[in-house]
């Protein structure tokens, strides 16, 4: 990594996205001066909003050359929690959180106690809120500290008074997305409002896109610009001279052994303040809507009853069992026989080994159960169910 504490550069963010167009393969940020965001007044959202999240289809694999495993965007979350857990941070908010995938790699920070994802797509956010509900190993494995989540419909360019307090502020692939004076919106808003302790964010290096197939282009329809590895740099430098912070510079996504000096696919600045106890004194209100909460249970909550803790064990088996391939009939539904529910002890000891007493609970609780098996149906018909297959194997690739 390397660090700096601002430096005395101008860059004009449209000037640099003008000098990343798609037909040129020359790579020199171009440089001029860099209107005063204190200026700027709040937000326009002026960035078009398309029906779908313009994150949703985004993925390098998908583009053809290098590809990347894990998929370059579980990387980017283990990114974020590895910097989380190192910092001991308590209180996250994300920008530009479209899908909530990130939630998974957020709630395993042992630190953490409120997060807050942010996204002005409301019907993304709500098709997605489903994510921040606590699964059934929440409850059996449960946190050593309290921990709320909440999605926020509203602007990243007018922070809410909700936001107030919080330690870090991650942006993951999401300035690229901004016009011009929205990226400065957001700036302000995040380094002269919130003040957070920490800033990461991350966006994809310019320089890597030669090794794609194809004419050098933005990677996604939605992003308004892609910037090199010196015009970033420098356009965080210049955000550390004017709200006193420092930041150090990292990379995801490994090119190619013969291909090291285009850089990371993806290029990462973490911004640390240079004041401990300097915060924003700034009045807000509250302006976002509030889509979803959840509250995930911890240790100090009030055990649960027999009854409803072994229905989270039975839940937690079943899954397990069902991602066995082959208990999968020819529809797609999976049927789990009740006697291998058996080989998981606290089911056991509940029912006593007993068939007829396990299937009397099911039935009683809503399972279908057909010839001594439970059927669940086909997954991909519930795209709500718990699966790890959803993130990867979070504890896999972190």
């Amino acid at each position: 990594m390397s660090v700096a504490s601002g430096a005395d550069v101008q860059n004009d963010i449209g000037t640099m996205a003008d000098s990343t167009k798609t037909s040129t393969r020359s790579f020199e940020p171009s440089h001029s001066s860099w209107e005063d965001m204190d200026n700027v007044p709040g937000s326009k959202d002026s960035s078009p909003q398309p029906d779908l999240s313009p994150k949703k289809l985004e993925s390098e694999n998908n583009l053809g050359g290098p590809t990347f495993f894990p998929p370059l965007y579980q990387q980017r979350y283990c990114f974020i929690q590895q910097t989380l857990k190192e910092k001991k941070c308590k209180h996250v908010v994300d920008l530009g959180s479209a899908e909530c995938t990130i939630i998974r790699w957020m709630v395993d920070v042992p630190s953490l106690e409120k997060i807050q994802l942010v996204d002005l797509d409301r019907q993304t956010l709500e098709a997605n809120k489903w994510r921040i509900k606590p699964w059934t190993f929440d409850y059996l494995q449960k946190r050593e500290r309290p921990l709320e989540v909440e999605i926020l419909y509203g602007s990243a360019t007018r922070p809410d008074s909700r936001l107030r307090g919080c330690d870090v502020v991650t942006m993951v692939e999401f300035i690229e997305h901004l016009v011009d004076l929205d990226l400065k919106d957001v700036v302000f808003a995040v380094f002269a409002t919130l003040r957070p302790k920490i800033v990461v964010m991350t966006t994809p290096n310019y320089e890597f896109n030669q090794l794609f197939p194809g004419p050098i282009r933005f990677r996604h329809w939605d992003h308004k610009f892609e910037w090199t590895r010196p015009q970033f740099e420098s356009w965080c430098k210049e955000i550390c001279e004017r709200y006193e912070y420092q930041v150090e510079f990292a990379g995801i996504g490994s090119p190619p052994d013969t291909e090291m000096h285009c850089g990371y696919c993806s290029q990462v600045g973490v911004f640390t303040r240079n004041s401990i106890s300097d915060v924003s004194q700034k009045d807000l209100t509250s302006c976002y809507e509030r889509i979803a909460e959840s509250v995930f249970p911890h240790k100090d909550k009030v055990e649960l009853d027999p009854d409803t803790s072994f229905g989270y064990e039975l839940q937690y088996s079943i899954n397990i069992l069902s991602r066995d391939p082959a208990l999968m009939s020819d529809n797609g539904d999976i049927h789990i026989p009740l006697n291998n529910l058996f080989n998981f002890k606290k089911v056991a000891n509940y029912c006593q080994n007993n068939v007829q007493s396990l299937r009397m609970y099911l039935e009683k609780n809503g399972y279908s159960v057909q010839a001594d098996c439970v059927v669940i149906p086909d997954p991909e018909d519930n795209p709500q169910e718990e699966s790890l297959e959803d993130y990867g194997g979070i504890e896999d690739i972190c």
